[in-house]
């Protein structure tokens, strides 16, 4: 492939038998070393449990309209789909030593990245099979790679405990989704997005995002996200500070966009610390001063769910802002759905955004009560977090730096300052 005018070719393709074949063809091919390699199959593994690049590929898979379970986990796969391409990575090394290697996921690749989608389409005339656009694809993120687009980022640096078979590689891949859901009527996504852009002019929302989002430690963002179940906001920050105030912790950052060190925490383990020496009815009563309930129908204490979400996270290894993935294990996932209050998911999403997930949206009263309120039609919690992503690549024309994130926030302060629905910020679970 080159880059040429801005836009990406594809100079020659073909099928051959195995690894050995592949290098030496591309070598006979190719007028000097390339800058990068791309290939389509895992060339790393982890020590313990998913990796997070699959755990994070799924998620954005999904969000656009894909399915997540085509990623498969690394363990459930077998043959030449990870032998041929973890030799194809160390003949690569062996014959052009300075070349990146980067593992791809093209079809994953397809559904998110508009970019990757365009370059893909005309091929479908000229290559001869769908291993031929998937190696176009492979390559596609291996350029991305070498120029080190921003847009896009190593998935591999974002794991622990990596072990590599043949040779040291990269996982380049899209930041964020760029080819969202098409079965989402552009009608609602106009009406959505002008909606938006007229509370913006009127100053009646804003995308700046409240201290919340800057908690000092993670130990805050796992008291706020449970006990923000069904209540007032007010109560919650109410609660928060109460906690605080008998640990004596620092409640924001000193510095807003810049993580305190791990030594300006309060750890995990601490907060499970409390709990181990006062029970979780002392804690409610006596620290949060807050006995609420996860759910009036068999719910536990709110402080006992607290102390059941500080121990999955410490069970993954998760004490500090710094260790969290941006997309949490499986099974972390399932340990704290598994939480009574906690099955829907909701408040998990927002605990991701109070810590720094910028991508995601949480499809609680408020969102879905906006989108049926602009669009004059009922929708769902599965459909509304997908139309709000059509509608952010709208506004990014205009405000490039809006996010899910952001644009989440400022939807629930203002249907809260409307008055007309419980100021809660998630939705009642059982």
């Amino acid at each position: 492939m080159s880059l040429s005018e801005g836009h990406f070719c594809l100079e020659v393709s073909g099928c051959v038998g195995g690894a050995e074949e592949a290098i030496a063809a591309a070598k006979q091919y190719l007028k000097r070393a390339p800058d990068a390699v791309g290939i389509d199959s895992p060339l790393y593994w982890v020590t313990r449990g998913d990796r997070t690049a699959d755990q994070i590929v799924r998620q954005m898979l999904s969000q656009a309209g894909g399915r997540a379970s085509s990623v498969l986990h690394v363990n459930s796969l077998m043959g030449a789909c990870l032998t041929q391409g973890a030799l194809a990575s160390h003949l690569a090394l062996v014959v052009w030593p300075g070349a990146l290697i980067t593992e791809a996921h093209p079809k994953a690749l397809r559904h998110v990245s508009q970019a990757a989608a365009d370059f893909i389409e005309p091929l479908s005339q000229t290559t001869q099979s769908d291993h031929e656009r998937d190696a176009a694809l492979a390559a596609f993120s291996a350029l991305h790679g070498a120029f080190d687009d921003p847009a896009w980022q190593d998935l591999r640096a974002l794991e622990h405990g990596v072990w590599f078979p043949m040779a040291r590689v990269y996982y380049w891949f899209p930041r964020a989704i760029t080819r969202l859901p098409e079965a989402v009527p552009s009608t609602e996504v106009v009406q959505i997005t002008e909606r938006v852009v007229a509370l913006l002019q009127e100053g009646k929302l804003s995308l700046e995002l409240p201290q919340e989002y800057q908690y000092a430690s993670i130990t805050l963002a796992i008291i706020d996200a449970v006990y923000s179940i069904g209540v007032k906001y007010s109560g919650v920050r109410t609660t928060v500070g109460r906690y605080c105030n008998t640990y004596e912790l620092s409640r924001f950052r000193p510095h807003r966009d810049c993580l305190p060190a791990p030594a300006d925490q309060e750890s995990v383990s601490q907060l499970c610390a409390h709990f181990e020496e006062r029970g979780s009815e002392r804690m409610a009563l006596d620290v949060f001063e807050n006995a609420q309930r996860t759910s009036s129908r068999n719910g536990i204490l709110k402080a006992e769910a607290v102390w059941r979400f500080a121990q999955a996270l410490r069970q993954e290894g998760i004490e500090y802002l710094q260790d969290v993935p941006p997309i949490p294990n499986g099974n972390l996932d399932e340990a704290i759905r598994a939480i009574p209050g906690q099955a829907s998911g909701i408040s998990l999403r927002y605990f991701r955004m109070l810590i720094g997930a910028d991508e995601v949206i949480k499809p609680d009263r408020m969102i879905l009560r906006f989108v049926e309120d602009a669009t004059g039609k009922s929708t769902s919690a599965v459909r509304a977090p997908a139309v709000l992503l059509h509608v952010i690549a709208r506004l990014r024309t205009d405000i490039p730096n809006v996010t899910p994130r952001a644009l989440d926030h400022a939807i629930w302060e203002y249907q809260r300052r409307l008055g007309r629905t419980p100021d809660d910020l998630n939705l009642t679970e059982d």
